[in-house]
């Protein structure tokens, strides 16, 4: 994966496409965009016109899992009979005893 900082109207809409955000975006105090939101054209659009500070996205690459996958992934490899898995919140997941 490829880190990227910048302000994303100079970015431009098109170059934000299926970038990852590395943190929430808020504007005027309201969360707009959280943090792991892949952006798709609708979103690449309305965070160019809604963020004016720089933002930190991340360009996935061939092979790259996004964190809520990954979260997902490693629960399911710890779980067992007796160790369970939910999921509390993006990207969390928990384990719980079963017995």
């Amino acid at each position: 994966m490829k880190a990227h900082a910048g302000i994303p109207a100079r970015l431009g809409a098109q170059s934000l496409l299926g970038r990852v955000l590395c943190h929430d975006v808020r504007e005027a105090g309201k969360l707009v965009f959280r943090k792991g939101d892949v952006l798709d054209a609708d979103g690449a659009r309305r965070l160019a016109a809604v963020a004016h500070d720089e933002v930190h996205l991340i360009e996935p690459e061939a092979g790259d899992l996004h964190e809520d996958a990954a979260g997902q992934r490693l629960a399911q490899a710890a779980a067992t009979a007796a160790l369970g898995m939910s999921r509390q919140s993006r990207p969390t997941w928990s384990t719980k005893r079963c017995v």
